[in-house]
C-alpha cells in the first residue's frame, strides 16, 4: 500500500467513475484501473464495486476511504511543515461557511488573516451546512461554520451562540407588528432552501409542535437569490439578520421575530476528528471567534 494508490483510490471513491478520476488525476485508465486492483490484492478484500453507472465503495471501501482521507491529509500536512522550514510559503488553511454567514464574514476575515498570518494561504468555500459538513469530513476544509448540527463519530463541534431567524419580507407585505406568530406564519408563502437546510428544519419543527407546516412558494438554495426573490413579491424568508449584509435593496425589506419566544438558529464551529490540528487552524479559529464575538 502506497501514497499514490490511496490517492488515486479516494478520487475514483469520491468521483464515482474511473473515467472521471483519469481525467481528474491526469492518469491513463489502464493505470489507474492497475494500481486499484493491485491495493485491493494487497488488502485482500475488494474495495469498489464497479457497474454500468460507475464505481461505488463496498463495506470495506468505506472503511479505507475514512482512513486514506485522514492519511493523504496529514502526509500534506508534513510536507507543508517541512517546506515551511526552508522559507517555502506552502501554509493553507480551507474554511467553510454557510451563505448566510459568509455574506458578513468573509471580507473581514479575509483582511484580518492576511495582516496577521501573512506567510499563510486562506481558502473560503461558501455552501448550505450540509454540504460544509460532507467537505469537512472529505478533508476539503480544515474549520466549518455550521448551523444546527450534531456530532458526529467524523466531527468535533464546539457551539458558539445562537442567532435569531427572522421574517424577511418586503416592507409593503401584508401584516404588521414586531412578531409574527406560528398560526399566522403558516400562512405565508415562503422563499427556503431545500428540505435539508437548517433553516429549513428548524422552521419545520415549530410548526410541527402546532401541527402546522410551511406553506412553500419555491425552493431555492441561494440566499441571494432568495432576497431576490422576496423583492420580487414571490414570498418571504426565515433567515438570520446577517443575511442582508450587503444585499443592495436591503432598504426595501423588513424583519420581524417569529413567535413570542423568538426562533434560533445554534452555530457551531467544527473541525475533523480524524485529523490533527495544526498551529495554523488554531489561530484561524480564534480569529474566527474573535470577529464573531464583535
Amino acid at each position: 500500500m502506497d501514497i499514490r494508490q490511496l490517492e488515486y483510490f479516494v478520487c475514483v471513491a469520491e468521483l464515482g467513475s474511473f473515467t472521471r478520476a483519469s481525467i481528474a488525476l491526469n492518469v491513463a485508465q489502464p493505470v489507474l484501473s492497475r494500481q486499484i486492483r493491485q491495493l485491493e490484492v494487497e488488502v485482500g478484500q475488494n474495495l469498489l464495486v464497479r457497474n454500468g453507472r460507475g464505481a461505488f465503495c463496498s463495506e470495506a471501501g468505506k472503511l479505507l476511504l475514512g482512513h486514506a482521507r485522514g492519511i493523504l491529509h496529514q502526509m500534506e500536512r508534513t510536507r507543508g511543515e517541512l517546506e515551511r522550514l526552508r522559507g517555502i510559503r506552502t501554509d493553507r488553511i480551507a474554511v467553510g461557511l454557510p451563505p448566510t454567514l459568509a455574506r458578513s464574514l468573509t471580507l473581514p476575515l479575509v483582511k484580518s488573516f492576511q495582516t496577521l498570518m501573512p506567510d499563510a494561504t486562506l481558502s473560503i468555500t461558501e455552501g448550505l451546512s450540509s454540504q460544509i459538513q460532507e467537505s469537512l469530513v472529505k478533508a476539503r476544509v480544515d474549520i466549518a461554520l455550521l448551523y444546527h448540527t450534531q456530532p458526529t463519530p467524523d466531527i468535533e463541534t464546539i457551539p458558539l451562540h445562537k442567532e435569531a431567524l427572522f421574517l424577511v419580507e418586503r416592507c409593503d407585505a401584508p401584516g404588521s407588528g414586531e412578531n409574527v406568530t406560528l398560526e399566522a406564519l403558516a400562512q405565508i408563502p415562503l422563499v427556503m432552501p431545500g428540505r435539508y437546510n437548517a433553516f429549513r428544519i428548524l422552521v419545520e419543527e415549530a410548526l410541527n409542535t402546532r401541527r402546522l407546516k410551511p406553506l412553500m412558494a419555491v425552493d431555492v438554495d441561494g440566499v441571494g437569490t432568495i432576497l431576490e426573490l422576496v423583492i420580487s413579491g414571490i414570498g418571504a424568508a426565515i433567515l438570520p439578520k446577517n443575511a442582508i449584509a450587503n444585499f443592495a435593496h436591503a432598504d426595501r425589506l423588513r424583519l420581524r421575530g417569529i413567535a413570542q419566544q423568538g426562533l434560533f438558529a445554534q452555530l457551531s464551529l467544527a473541525t475533523s476528528t480524524r485529523r490533527p490540528g495544526t498551529l495554523l487552524q488554531q489561530e484561524t479559529i480564534r480569529l474566527i471567534k474573535e470577529l464573531l464575538s464583535r
